[in-house]
């Protein structure tokens, strides 16, 4: 009987291995106790009517130019003149219980393919409101520009830089770490969640990256998506 049982955990353990996934999606959490986990993709996380997480590219040489709604998002320097930034957010409201405190957080991006020889990127905290489907590199809305051209963001770096410089076979996923404090600013106050820009670190090397979008349509494991472990006090 010892032996039946051993052999069912041994054949149960491999298919496990056989149908995970190549790659790593998502980091690992924090050790401790009273760690809670929720995450943000759309159509999966929190659940599949998730629809929360938005995203769009905004371009320097096309400065008028709206692109939300595209299956992806590009980040980095193309064509010797064309400066490309992605932009997204994740609705936060109502997810986590009232006095949560975020002890980690990340977001994982899945990268369809470069151009050139990729580039390094880096994650920016944005620091105006904008609107998705109305966001050009001059404009945050129909109504408003930015600040500067390009977007308003943070100088100081919110996650990597990571190297991006390999052309996938499939798609890969790369994991940035984000201040906690940045994401528990967002949860005690919406209105200050303006969302991320992912950007090339040098924007003068010609090289690109091109990040499914939450609108892919072909799988809702490859859009942006956002994990936060937190404590409930």
């Amino acid at each position: 009987m010892k032996k039946k049982i051993v052999v069912t955990v041994l054949i149960a353990l491999i298919a496990a291995v056989l149908i995970s996934c190549t790659g790593s999606k998502g980091p690992a959490g924090p050790a401790g106790s009273q760690i809670g986990t929720v995450q943000f993709q759309d159509n999966v996380f929190p659940n599949s009517s998730y629809s929360g997480e938005s995203d769009t590219t905004i371009m320097s040489a096309y400065p008028a130019n709206k692109y939300y709604g595209n299956v992806e998002t590009i980040s980095g320097f193309w064509g010797g003149n064309n400066i490309e930034r992605s932009l997204l957010t994740f609705d936060l409201t109502n997810t986590l219980p009232y006095g949560a405190a975020v002890k980690d957080a990340y977001l994982t991006i899945c990268v369809q393919t470069i151009d050139g020889n990729g580039t390094n990127v880096e994650v920016h905290a944005l620091t105006s409101s904008w609107t998705p489907s109305n966001t050009t590199w001059n404009s945050r809305n129909t109504a408003t520009a930015w600040l500067a051209p390009g977007g308003d963001f943070q100088a100081a770096i919110s996650g990597g830089p990571i190297a991006v410089t390999t052309a996938p076979s499939s798609a890969v996923y790369y994991t940035f770490a984000l201040p906690p404090a940045l994401v528990q600013g967002w949860i005690n106050t919406p209105s200050s969640n303006y969302g991320l820009m992912i950007k090339a670190t040098d924007e003068t090397y010609n090289g690109n990256i091109v990040i499914y979008s939450g609108l892919n349509g072909i799988s809702t494991n490859y859009g942006p998506k956002l994990t936060v472990y937190y404590t409930e006090n």
